[in-house]
């Protein structure tokens, strides 16, 4: 009912909650232990959470029935904006995780590069949510995100669209940048063009390359091990994770990370129709883990 409103009032799909001005230094995410602790210190929501969410990010009812009626729906709406906010905030977050996870001087990087490969509508939909990163590392003066893969919004099969998006007022004052790059292919196709520079991260968010289309994926995944590019991947199953890392292993990738349940995952369940027991969940960007080059 709540997503329903929403969109009737806004006509937005998603919620969004950036970190609204830019952090001064930098608080690396692995000190943070949950969402909870994310909005109340590290982004500047603080506010909104109070003293009425728990730190496993539910409402505490018990706070809640000593208020006025009013001012209990303004809270709960407060908390379900937020709550709904993490199905797209769990992508630079799980970007920003393994890239802390990889490095040990992320605090001082002027520039990353980050290819999104095999995006889809959920990327290309929320696109302004990635200047998050900029508003996470004050050290960043540019933030390159490529966006590969065969639906992707570029005109024809094969061209590149560049594009830069507008920054918050107080990113644009301190001459930060956000370049967008859209090419509409397949990755290893993509990394035969002349253009390409291996990325700080490559990242797959939820490929499903196990469950389908196994063969045209199979030379992308080849390349990212052979290459030694650090690579993301996401799941919404154990399962579906596994299945994968079996493919890395027979290549012979080297884990940064195993599969393992992804801090950052989106808050919002979604129910789990075809395996898993009574009332199963899933959420996005459940699983999580990193390879780089061969063992």
């Amino acid at each position: 009912m709540f997503r329903i409103k929403q969109f009737e009032d806004s006509g937005q799909v998603w919620c969004k909650a950036p970190t609204g001005t830019p952090r001064s230094s930098y608080r690396a995410l692995l000190t943070a232990n949950n969402w909870h602790e994310y909005f109340t210190e590290i982004s500047d929501k603080k506010d909104l959470v109070g003293n009425f969410v728990k730190l496993d990010f539910s409402l505490d009812k018990t706070i809640l029935q000593t208020l006025p009626g009013l001012v209990m729906q303004k809270i709960e709406q407060a908390w379900l904006f937020l709550l709904i906010a993490t199905e797209i905030l769990t992508m630079p977050l799980t970007i920003l995780a393994a890239l802390e996870d990889s490095s040990n001087d992320l605090p001082t990087w002027k520039t990353i590069s980050i290819h999104l490969v095999g995006a889809h509508g959920k990327e290309f939909q929320n696109l302004m949510i990635f200047e998050e990163i900029l508003h996470l590392v004050p050290s960043l003066q540019t933030l390159k995100i490529i966006l590969v893969g065969p639906n992707s919004a570029s005109a024809a099969e094969g061209t590149k669209n560049e594009i830069a998006l507008e920054s918050c007022p107080a990113c644009t004052s301190r001459g930060r940048e956000r370049i967008v790059t859209l090419y509409r292919g397949l990755y290893h196709d993509y990394v035969e063009e002349s253009q390409y520079q291996k990325p700080d991260l490559a990242v797959l968010f939820h490929s499903g390359r196990s469950q389908a289309e196994e063969e045209s994926w199979y030379p992308t995944t080849k390349f990212l091990v052979e290459s030694g590019t650090l690579t993301l991947c996401t799941t919404y199953t154990h399962r579906e994770a596994q299945e994968e890392v079996a493919e890395l292993d027979r290549l012979g990738a080297r884990f940064v990370r195993r599969p393992e349940v992804n801090k950052w995952k989106s808050l919002v369940p979604i129910p789990e129709l075809l395996e898993g027991g009574e009332h199963a969940m899933y959420y996005n960007n459940y699983y999580r883990y990193i390879f780089k080059g061969r063992r």
